[in-house]
């Protein structure tokens, strides 16, 4: 009881409240997106390459809005953005669940990619607020996990409703989404740091006033640097999800069974390493944590290129899973040290691009180089790219962004 009580106080409650809503969404995500194509084709009449289409407009929406969005829990303060952006996802499900036409499922996906743009930076900031930067890793983790757990076990529940009615899939995520905004109005507070300066009224007493920072574009140079080495990681996991079956098809009779054996196994051993293995990483350097990062990715790729065999492949899902569970608390951990406190929304919203540019190029590239001259150029190709990344990274993260850091808070707050 006091080992439990002594976790609990570890972390901050609004911690906990995006570790447990965590939990609730992405089950209820993973019993829908995966099947949202699968429900155009079959109960709305679409062909399969114009269903497809369902991924690239959330992708085109995020990109186009993540630049500013972020900007709005900087502004307004991280807790209403976060209310928000809750409570209108799941009126989008809602509409989803009652949608009749194609189009309606394509405009109502659109808007929720828009709900998400604005929740992950706003709850990111947060995150960054109210945690130290020596546990931030730690936090980022925790929260990682639940997400993991619920992509573990919402795929088996997602079949099991389609089958039963496929409006169920969209009503959970409504409900998901509706009790995740109830606990975070109850349970978390608003966190943004305030700026303040110091103005003389007419009779002499001095007031404190809230000032909005002021800031260049050099301020940014770093974040958007490090956002696009983050591109390649955020390309080979497009991959997984949609090339990965198509070329594991030409290897193995039973491909959907070794797709579903391997991730089953990459999501069940994630969440057991996931945070014993952030933790002891904790107070590492950022540039060699992400550096071995990039190159385990790199190894995960080349296994799959050369050597397509079962047992070959679960040690490339072993490597997978080590880079995994470090890469995005570490990745996260360094957008909050490089965010000054005043624009900490508007970094994350910026570093959360380099998914949508992934979520847009990555399906029809991998599958055109897999069409064209099949999986071993590809994956060597993503291997290479994720070394050269990484290697760039490692040789700039601490010359460049880290110790950069103090004269861009200096430069935004004067």
């Amino acid at each position: 009881m006091q080992g439990l009580e002594k976790i609990m106080k570890r972390y901050d409650p609004a911690i906990w409240v995006r570790f447990w809503g965590s939990i609730m969404v992405s089950t209820t995500s993973f019993m829908l997106f995966p099947l949202v194509v699968l429900y155009l084709h079959e109960h709305m009449g679409v062909d399969m390459v114009t269903a497809a289409a369902t991924t690239i407009f959330p992708a085109l929406v995020g990109l186009s809005c993540k630049w500013w969005v972020g900007s709005l829990a900087d502004r307004f303060g991280r807790r209403p953005v976060i209310l928000f952006s809750l409570f209108f996802q799941s009126l989008v499900m809602i509409g989803m669940a009652f949608a009749t036409k194609a189009w309606h499922i394509y405009l109502l996906y659109s808007l929720n990619a828009l709900g998400q743009s604005m929740f992950f930076p706003a709850a990111n900031a947060q995150v960054a607020d109210v945690v130290p930067e020596n546990r931030r890793a730690e936090a980022f983790a925790l929260i990682e996990m639940g997400w993991n757990m619920g992509a573990a076990i919402g795929p088996a529940l997602g079949a099991f409703v389609y089958n039963f009615d496929p409006t169920f899939l969209f009503l959970s995520q409504a409900l998901a989404q509706f009790l995740f905004g109830v606990l975070a109005y109850f349970k978390i507070p608003e966190t943004l740091p305030e700026n303040r300066s110091k103005s003389r009224q007419d009779g002499g007493a001095m007031q404190e006033k809230a000032v909005q920072p002021r800031w260049g574009f050099s301020v940014y140079l770093p974040l958007i640097a490090f956002t696009a080495l983050a591109i390649p990681i955020s390309l080979l996991d497009t991959q997984i999800y949609t090339v990965f079956p198509l070329y594991l098809k030409e290897h193995f009779v039973e491909y959907v069974t070794v797709y579903g054996i391997l991730r089953t196994f990459t999501g069940a051993l994630i969440v057991f390493v996931q945070l014993p293995l952030t933790r002891k990483t904790e107070s590492s350097s950022p540039a060699v944590i992400l550096l071995i990062t990039y190159l385990s990715f790199a190894l995960f790729a080349l296994l799959y290129g050369l050597a397509p065999f079962i047992w070959t492949l679960i040690i490339a899902e072993i490597c997978y899973t080590f880079a995994d569970v470090l890469v995005r608390p570490h990745q996260q951990k360094t957008v909050s040290i490089l965010a000054p406190k005043a624009l900490r929304g508007r970094f994350f919203g910026i570093f959360d691009m380099n998914s949508s540019v992934s979520n847009i190029i990555g399906p029809v590239t991998g599958s055109f180089i897999l069409s064209h001259w099949g999986g071993k150029p590809l994956f060597i190709g993503l291997a290479l790219l994720l070394v050269s990344a990484g290697t760039i990274l490692y040789l700039t993260v601490n010359r460049w962004f880290l110790k950069r850091k103090p004269a861009l808070e200096e430069s935004v707050s004067t």
